[in-house]
């Protein structure tokens, strides 16, 4: 089976380099910029007494840009809904920003022009997004064996296609709309071969009987094929339609300001939810920022989610 279109795009433009620096786990820095975006935040909340910020993944954020970006028509059970819901692995959920995140970046060249709050926020964005995936995949912060191996196994394909990527300083936002749209029509004929194989497989078995044999083969088969999809496509996929939706917001203001709402809200849920252990064995390193996270929302308010929640 062939990779996505966007995958092949990505190698195209972004070459080789793309790939390690999407999936780089070391030590994340933190910088001030970040740091006081945070800790506005926190104060921000406190103000309002909003204390449950560390019950959400995104939800809320996305709510509250919901219907200042989006049309009245639009359906509220998109992808990005989907894609930060409590049915989808929280460290899946960052994967798949994760990469969104990066395409958005990506699909707009910097310029002179460009409002300094906007380049804030995107900057601030990207860098929540690389220091997530380090905790969670690094640190393994809430990391289940299933994540790990879509991961690995999304790291595995993107390296082995991109190693002879060439690298460009050209990124253009119509290359990547035109592959959104071929990944769209790949989905789609893809949903009519399974269709029809399922119809001729129904039809098979009304007429004939005796190929329970074969039947459970094709079972099997049919088992294999949709376990390898579940270990590589849909995390691509679900980051080519997420990046879509939000490419789709009209204004780099408001995207990136979503974006960076989601991020912060994925950092409130991650700190309680580390573990004491881990805050512990990185104290001899003066502490790793997240813990510093978590002593402020101690500090600041009542944050903290009730034990096993």
């Amino acid at each position: 089976s062939s990779m996505p279109s966007l995958v092949k795009w990505i190698g195209a433009h972004l070459g080789a380099s793309w790939c390690l620096e999407l999936f780089e786990l070391t030590r994340t820095r933190v910088t001030d910029d970040l740091k006081l975006v945070v800790l506005d935040k926190l104060f921000l909340e406190a103000g309002r007494k909003m204390w449950d910020i560390a019950s959400f993944r995104g939800e809320r954020a996305l709510g509250k840009h919901w219907h200042q970006v989006f049309p009245e028509s639009e359906r509220s059970d998109s992808a990005l809904h989907k894609s930060i819901s409590s049915k989808v692995d929280f460290p899946t959920s960052v994967l798949i920003w994760h990469i969104a995140t990066d395409i958005c970046y990506f699909v707009t060249e910097d310029n002179d022009t460009e409002p300094a709050e906007i380049k804030k926020n995107k900057k601030n964005s990207r860098e929540l997004s690389h220091y997530i995936m380090y905790l969670v995949f690094k640190c393994d912060v809430m990391l289940t064996s299933s994540s790990r191996l879509v991961h690995q196994k999304a790291h595995e394909g993107l390296a082995e296609l991109l190693s002879a990527g060439q690298q460009s300083t050209q990124i253009k936002k119509e290359a990547v709309i035109q592959v959104f749209e071929g990944m769209k029509k790949e989905k789609q004929q893809q949903r009519s071969s399974l269709g029809m194989a399922e119809g001729n497989k129904n039809e098979e078995s009304a007429n004939n009987n005796d190929a329970a044999a074969a039947s459970t083969s094709s079972q099997i088969e049919e088992l294999l094929r949709s376990t390898e999809e579940a270990l590589y496509s849909p995390v691509l996929t679900d980051a080519r339609e997420v990046a879509q939706k939000l490419i789709d917001i009209n204004g780099e203001a408001q995207r990136w300001q979503l974006i960076l709402e989601v991020w912060l809200e994925m950092l409130f849920y991650t700190a309680p939810r580390c573990g004491a252990a881990f805050h512990y064995e990185h104290l001899s390193t003066g502490g790793e920022f997240i813990s510093h996270v978590l002593l402020l929302m101690r500090e600041l308010g009542p944050f903290l989610p009730k034990p096993g929640s």
